[in-house]
């Protein structure tokens, strides 16, 4: 799996809006004015309170067809010599898995599944063992609180299993946290 790291020093917004409303037809038909609605407003910015975070990361993985990766939110390591990344996760507050365009133009993975890994899992907010599928064109797995998840030597894995079992998937994974230390 290959890895590239990016540090980011800004704040985090993600804002979510879906509104279903019930379709009719027909002569008779009048507009339906019964919907349902949910707005979300997440917004972190650095720091350690509870609307805080430290060191965010963008990562971009590289997952061979039917391969899976695992990304280590205790003991995160970064090959490019230039970041000199060591960083370690208390606690995580968000994280965003978004399937992307591979960089060579090549055909692209039909899907992810995001989840915990089989030892040492961070379930975060999935339901122990659970998965949650991120398809092409599709919306990008979003979890996260105010409050986090705790990460610790035993509560560390989360996986990205890559869904084609021919073509490569590239995933962009934004995890927002609170450090060790901070």
């Amino acid at each position: 799996m290959a890895q590239d790291f990016t540090l980011m020093d800004a704040s985090c917004k993600v804002s979510t809006t879906w509104t279903a409303q019930q379709e009719i037809s027909g002569l008779e038909a009048t507009p339906n004015t019964a919907q349902s609605s949910y707005d979300t407003k997440v917004e972190y910015t650095l720091g350690t309170g509870s609307q805080n975070i430290s060191n965010p990361l963008v990562t971009v993985e590289e997952i061979a067809g039917g391969a899976s990766g695992t990304i280590d939110l205790f003991a995160l390591t970064a090959p490019p010599s230039n970041l000199n990344l060591n960083l370690s996760y208390a606690k995580i507050k968000m994280i965003v898995v978004e399937l992307i365009a591979n960089d060579d133009d090549s055909t692209g993975s039909l899907g992810v599944r995001v989840g915990a890994a089989a030892s040492n899992r961070f379930d975060g907010w999935l339901n122990p063992g659970g998965w949650n599928d991120v398809d092409t064109g599709g919306m990008p797995y979003i979890a996260g609180s105010p409050s986090g998840r705790a990460v610790s030597a035993s509560a560390r894995n989360l996986q990205i299993l890559n869904r084609d079992p021919v073509n490569m998937a590239t995933v962009r994974v934004s995890i927002f946290g609170i450090k060790v230390g901070a």
